[in-house]
């Protein structure tokens, strides 16, 4: 899975006004009809999705992928990521796309010693955050990102 729309269409096969629908799914997520259909065919090769009569279902409402070591199919689903944030912040300037996203930063001295709880820490944050999200109906479809490393060469 990784491809960025992969987990993208995992979730919104679960948002309260998805369509079975390829056409609908490629313009929701801005990509073509191959690639819905090789994301659905991929997705349910995994065992992560199953066709129904009114569409699609996830397997586990939630899924948690831990890894403990670099994969390269992480990489490049996190590299589609930060491009994608990169293209909300050069086209979309208007209060209402600054009023539905959070984009933003601290950079600060770190103590390398913390590191290993930070990172712990920040990735439960975040899951934190998507329960929160994902309360009650679910109709938008949102990506969190958080980047942790070292600006040090």
């Amino acid at each position: 899975m990784a491809n960025w729309y992969h987990v993208a269409i995992l979730d919104l096969c679960t948002c309260a006004h998805f369509q079975k629908d390829n056409d609908w799914i490629a313009k929701q997520l801005g990509i073509t009809n191959y690639q819905v259909e090789f994301a659905l065919n991929r997705l349910q090769a995994l065992g992560v999705l199953v066709e129904t009569q009114n569409g699609y279902k996830k397997v586990t409402s939630k899924m948690r992928l831990a890894y403990h070591e670099s994969h390269s199919d992480i990489r490049k689903f996190h590299a589609q990521m930060i491009e994608k944030a990169q293209e909300e912040l050069k086209n979309k300037a208007s209060r209402e796309d600054f009023e539905k996203r959070e984009i933003t930063r601290i950079t600060i001295a770190t103590n390398p010693k913390n590191v290993q709880r930070a990172r712990l820490r920040l990735t439960e944050a975040l899951h934190e955050v998507a329960e929160i999200l994902s309360e009650g109906e679910a109709t938008e479809l949102y990506q969190i990102n958080a980047q942790l490393f070292t600006l040090l060469k």
